[in-house]
């Protein structure tokens, strides 16, 4: 299980209360993704997290992130803060030496 943190608390919770309710509405996928798809993608990629490093908690572990805009890079981020990591986007804008840095 995740760790917990206020907004993971929060959106756990409307996951139950609500699963279908719109969390995120990706302009540019053009989609809307609902409070369970939203929790269950954050508690799986955490656990992926997890497993990639070995360990149920990151220790403030520093976690690149780099994706496009969109739900992609939501998703990340809040599974980087609840396997207890630090998310560090990288702008795919930027010239590759520059994410190895």
């Amino acid at each position: 299980m995740p760790h917990s943190f206020p907004l993971l608390q929060r959106i756990a919770q409307r996951a139950q209360q609500a699963p279908t309710a719109p969390a995120i509405v990706d302009t540019i996928s053009n989609r809307t993704i609902d409070y369970a798809t939203l929790y269950a993608d954050i508690c799986n990629y955490s656990l992926e997290l997890e497993a990639a490093f070995g360990q149920t908690d990151l220790q403030d572990a520093r976690v690149g992130i780099l994706a496009e805009k969109g739900y992609p890079i939501v998703v990340a981020l809040l599974a980087t803060f609840a396997a207890g990591g630090l998310a560090i986007p990288l702008l795919t804008s930027l010239p590759q030496p520059e994410h190895h840095y």
